[in-house]
């Protein structure tokens, strides 16, 4: 039987790590599916005029804009449309509708006025005729 004595400490490799990386979502953003949003409109306002009759006309004017940190922006072509759809109960069914078709909650709402080429056609044409768009 031979023993073999190694003149040098035999050194063992070391553990091959791999780094981890860790992603922490910012505070109040959440994963939005925006796309379906847009896609699924007109459900989400058939949806909200199960509670209310007249919020579809408002939101069928209405189109999502864009979705930005935790606050879905939509553009209304009429002050009045923006106005209406930001009272608290407008919200609150609005907001109920996109988490029935969607699952999902949307945190806040922004509404901001602009104008499409059907609303500045209306503009232009009571305009023609002495009279302005109410609204």
């Amino acid at each position: 039987m031979v023993v073999a004595v190694a003149s040098e400490p035999i050194q063992t490799p070391a553990p091959v790590t791999t780094p981890v990386a860790v992603v922490t979502p910012a505070p109040n953003t959440i994963d939005f599916p925006f796309a379906e949003l847009v896609e699924k409109w007109g459900r989400i306002t058939s949806k909200a005029g199960e509670v209310n009759i007249t919020l579809p006309l408002v939101l069928n004017a209405a189109k999502p804009k864009s979705y930005e940190g935790d606050t879905l922006t939509i553009a209304c072509a009429y002050q009045f449309h923006a106005t209406a759809l930001s009272e608290p109960k407008n919200g609150k069914i609005l907001s109920e509708a996109i988490e029935a078709i969607l699952m999902t909650k949307v945190p806040k709402f922004a509404f901001i006025l602009e104008k499409t080429p059907e609303a500045e056609s209306l503009d232009t044409l009571a305009a023609a005729f002495g009279g302005a768009v109410v609204g």
